[in-house]
């Protein structure tokens, strides 16, 4: 039997961009829901107005998002909707959402702003895979412009979130170094000890991204290069 809960559409609740919700007296918000009521008063003019949609579609549409590491905090912000109408699409325990609520969360795309935070579990596995083939935590430190305290932070994923801009840069060194190895045999040695794979062990670089994935031929890698298996 369908729950009263699971039956209601999600509401869009129309927001500025100082707030997380909805707030009568901001100037903002009144303006941007007039904006929503203009535009909806035109579309049912037209006959095109749709007031309930399936959920389903959105809800594939924001869990692309999460695996590409934003939040559930960062796409409440970019659509512009309360982070409860994000959790409730999510969670599945929406069947509908209203049509505004729909278009809004379709629209944010994946790549974060500079100061998102987004998961720090791909530069781990990047900086372990260069480590693996001799590119030290000095040698990356110098081409990132950053202090080697970090580089070492980073790889160790001390933090389960890291900001996009340091995420791309990484994925940029990573992507021109992944062919090249790298002058640190000390670093290789090292980085054989602690059970790192090297680039060659991943197949695409998305992989490195997907907490599910795990490198390939790892074993017979390790076996090769005399590390215990």
């Amino acid at each position: 039997m369908t729950s009263t809960l699971a039956s209601k559409p999600v509401k869009l609740r129309t927001i500025c961009r100082r707030h997380t919700r909805y707030v009568a007296g901001c100037e903002g918000c009144r303006e941007v829901a007039a904006t929503q009521k203009r535009a909806r008063t035109r579309q049912v003019a037209y006959g095109t107005w749709q007031g309930i949609v399936d959920a389903t579609p959105i809800r594939r549409h924001l869990q692309t998002l999460l695996d590409a590491g934003l939040s559930r905090r960062d796409i409440a912000r970019a659509a512009r909707v309360s982070r409860n109408a994000v959790d409730l699409v999510v969670s599945g325990r929406q069947a509908s959402a209203q049509a505004a609520t729909a278009h809004a969360l379709l629209a944010v795309v994946a790549a974060p702003s500079a100061a998102t935070r987004v998961s720090s579990l791909g530069v781990s596995r990047r900086l372990q895979a260069l480590m693996a083939i001799g590119w030290s935590a000095a040698a990356v430190a110098g081409r990132l412009d950053t202090n080697l305290q970090q580089v070492c932070k980073w790889r160790y994923r001390y933090q389960d979130r890291i900001a996009y801009r340091h995420h791309e840069a990484i994925c940029r060194l990573y992507r021109e170094l992944e062919c090249r190895p790298g002058p640190s045999e000390k670093a290789q040695v090292h980085a054989r000890t602690l059970g790192y794979a090297p680039p060659i062990c991943w197949d695409d670089d998305g992989d490195l991204d997907d907490p599910r994935a795990r490198p390939k031929g790892f074993s017979a890698f390790r076996r090769a290069t005399g590390a215990a298996a």
